[in-house]
């Protein structure tokens, strides 16, 4: 009878660490994992390519030669702050899947980008 009782709770506690690994796998692979450089998929006013990096950091650039890095803070549903510096602005970023998203600078202006596999 104590060994069922043990068996039980081994069973019990091997389930939580498979249903917690799930969890936060699935989690690590949510809307906000933007990692990676992301290139812009048709010719439009929007910046050339952005970086994001560990830490909430994005680098953007806008022309070739010319781009800025700031951090980025998450307001909610799909809304950024990028503090530079000096200057704050609110973006957007929606994630549509692994190798594409949308980018809303603070003008407005929402562009499509796709992501660059390091090969």
């Amino acid at each position: 009878m104590k060994l069922n009782k043990i068996f039980v709770f081994i069973a019990v506690g091997v389930l939580l660490v498979v249903i917690g690994g799930l969890f936060f796998y699935f989690l690590s692979e949510s809307e906000t994992a933007f990692e990676g450089e992301w290139k812009r998929v048709e010719e439009s006013g929007c910046p050339l390519s952005l970086r994001f990096y560990e830490g909430k950091t994005l680098n953007i650039e806008y022309r070739e030669g010319h781009s800025e890095t700031g951090t980025l803070t998450e307001l909610g549903e799909g809304e950024y702050k990028f503090d530079i510096q000096i200057l704050s602005v609110v973006v957007g970023i929606k994630k549509i899947n692994d190798y594409m998203l949308y980018f809303r600078d603070h003008e407005g202006d929402v562009c499509r980008y796709k992501k660059i596999d390091k090969e």
